[in-house]
């Protein structure tokens, strides 16, 4: 379809098959036309700019952030059998951590083991016990995401505890802030659901001194 400023976009279904085989989520991506007439996309993973703010997006609409959580070490209030935190930052959709069913005030915790600037994160949630059927339908989540550096006090730097939209996969950005560690609170969930991420992003970019000769890194840049 035709977007803002003469740009071309692709929706498109991402295959995902876990609990039954019409398990789907949808991307889009900008697309270009080759000097033969043909149209190409590519799909993307990483933070995009929106719709009309670049010109030509087919030639490059990355929004510069990488994830710096991905397999860091992660801890929290507590887990389901099974459903450990690591898999809240394994990068993979088809695991997730999972609160035990007793956890009153669940929160998941990442170590990200350096300090970055970060100025975006992405919570793709699971959905355990989903049953049309029965009643248990989608709803939103309520939540805040705290941030610190090293042994500093913790500061909300997302809040969503008085959430009412329903979103599976939900992209945030904030004030870029420096950070080692970031904590999702989760206050609230959809009635007869337990509280599950199956990704928790946090995106940044590395605190890096300038390269030495040769453009090397030093030794102890992490």
């Amino acid at each position: 379809m035709r977007g803002p400023r003469d740009t071309l976009w692709v929706f498109y279904t991402m295959t995902v098959c876990y609990h039954h085989i019409f398990e789907r989520r949808i991307g889009f991506d900008p697309v270009g036309i080759d000097d033969a007439g043909n149209l190409y996309a590519t799909a993307t993973e990483t933070p995009q700019f929106a719709p009309g703010l670049v010109e030509h997006p087919e030639h490059g609409n990355d929004a510069g952030l990488l994830p710096v959580s991905v397999s860091k070490f992660v801890s929290a209030s507590s887990h389901a059998p099974g459903r450990a935190p690591l898999y809240a930052t394994d990068h993979y959709m088809c695991s997730w951590w999972q609160a035990a069913d007793d956890d009153e005030n669940p929160w998941l915790e990442v170590n990200l083991r350096s300090e970055f600037t970060i100025s975006a994160l992405r919570i793709i949630w699971a959905e355990p016990n989903l049953d049309y059927r029965s009643g248990i339908v989608p709803g939103p989540f309520r939540y805040c995401v705290e941030t610190k550096t090293g042994e500093g006090s913790w500061s909300v730097t997302v809040d969503r505890s008085d959430n009412n939209q329903d979103m599976l996969i939900e992209y945030h950005t904030f004030p870029a802030c420096q950070a080692t560690h970031a904590r999702l609170i989760v206050s609230d969930c959809p009635p007869g659901m337990q509280v599950a991420v199956v990704d928790l992003s946090i995106f940044g970019a590395g605190n890096y001194p300038p390269p030495g000769k040769y453009g090397v890194w030093p030794r102890n840049a992490e």
